[in-house]
């Protein structure tokens, strides 16, 4: 099993670092959101807005981004395969649904906390904001959004494996969606209506207020915040990996991964 694990790692690595494009998700894409998003906010600032929001900003982008490369790892440990045509092979031998999750969603933590690490850096430097200083609050706070992007990324890869290549979109399109219910980039009690209920039902609404109020933004009890998104991404996991289970069985039944 451990073998396995560490193939599906082992490739992902090897398609990163043989593509140049691809290394864009770690040292161009992250960087430019902390940039172009810092700048925008610290002309808000400069313009007479909340000195704060820089910092306000900047934990949400934190979080987004890793929210988006661990999704991007459970899902490109498919699509890689679906685009080389290849992926029958795999999920036809040995290698079962368990090590993909395990050796994909591992990757995916890896090289989500090496870009905090990088961007965190950049952010000391360029805003004068160190995430850092949340100290353990950042690591367990970015618990429930790597939980949650499994879930999401595994529901992802069981709609293209028994409906096609058209739901590929979602790897990038599902961030963007749930980027605007976390409030990334305010706080969610503005959402009009019933959306601010809608944004308590995402980890990822609970983590960055949790980094939030480790620096001061709001009065929310970080380790009930911490824990209550720790157990809704549990349960989105659960039903997630039952759903990828059944399509993945599906798929060998109706003979639709024979097309891949």
């Amino acid at each position: 099993m451990l073998e396995t694990i560490v193939a599906h790692i082992y490739k992902q690595h090897k398609m990163m670092v043989k593509n140049a494009s691809e290394l864009a998700w770690i040292f161009i894409y992250p960087f430019v959101a902390l940039l172009s998003i810092g700048i925008f906010a610290y002309y808000i600032s400069l313009s007479g807005g909340p000195p704060e929001t820089i910092l306000f900003v900047l934990v949400g982008v934190i979080v987004w981004n890793f929210y988006d490369l661990t999704q991007r790892s459970i899902t490109y440990g498919m699509t890689y395969d679906m685009w080389s045509n290849s992926l029958k092979h795999g999920m036809v031998n040995y290698s079962g649904e368990k090590e993909f999750i395990i050796g994909n969603s591992f990757y995916g933590l890896l090289t989500a906390y090496f870009v905090v690490i990088l961007i965190g850096i950049v952010g000391i430097f360029a805003f004068g904001f160190n995430i850092f200083s949340a100290g353990i609050i950042l690591v367990l706070s970015l618990v429930p959004v790597f939980l949650f992007a499994i879930s999401i990324g595994l529901l992802i890869d069981s709609l293209m494996i028994t409906r096609g290549h058209n739901w590929m979109s979602l790897i990038w399109s599902i961030s963007g969606v749930i980027m605007i219910f976390s409030g990334v980039f305010y706080p969610t009690d503005i959402l009009p209506g019933g959306l601010g209920s809608l944004a308590f039902s995402l980890p990822t609404t609970y983590s960055i207020n949790a980094l939030r109020s480790a620096f001061g933004f709001t009065a929310i009890p970080i380790a009930e915040s911490i824990f209550s998104g720790f157990v809704i991404s549990l349960f989105y996991l659960i039903i997630c990996i039952f759903i990828f289970s059944k399509a993945v069985k599906r798929s060998k039944t109706t003979g639709k991964l024979a097309q891949y």
